[in-house]
């Protein structure tokens, strides 16, 4: 028991309550768990920001920037260019199901609507024109 070395309590920087550190990080750890370490982090830097406003600035504009060019060339996928061409496919997707539940009951073909419906949910709002 002589040789075991306890690991010293001490005190996180930011609730001031007493832990434990972990054994791989005794002389390093400053915070008690994970939200107090988030917090440490924000506090570290809105501190460094307010030192050097002109270079986070710089910074903040260059993230903008990628951010928008990623969303802009990237997007996440909701184009609704082909519009058009969808319409009326699911026109044709919809008559078919109608020419093959016509002997069905009216059951079978409100499932067979309602599954169509998940796979190309309606677009409330958007204009389609007539003629397609």
């Amino acid at each position: 028991m002589e040789g075991e070395m306890k690991s010293p309590r001490r005190r996180c920087c930011v609730c001031r309550r007493r832990f434990v550190p972990h054994v791989a990080a005794v002389d390093r750890q400053k915070t008690c768990g994970a939200e107090c370490r988030r917090e440490r982090r924000r506090a570290l830097g809105r501190r460094r920001r307010a030192c050097d406003v002109r270079e986070y600035r710089v910074d903040e504009r260059e993230r903008q920037r990628a951010c928008r060019l990623a969303r802009r060339d990237g997007g996440d996928g909701l184009s609704r260019t082909g519009l058009a061409a969808e319409v009326p496919d699911l026109r044709r997707v919809l008559l078919e199901i109608v020419d093959r539940n016509v002997e069905l009951s009216r059951a079978g073909l409100r499932r067979e609507v309602t599954r169509l419906l998940r796979v190309n949910p309606p677009r409330v709002g958007e204009v389609v024109p007539a003629n397609a």
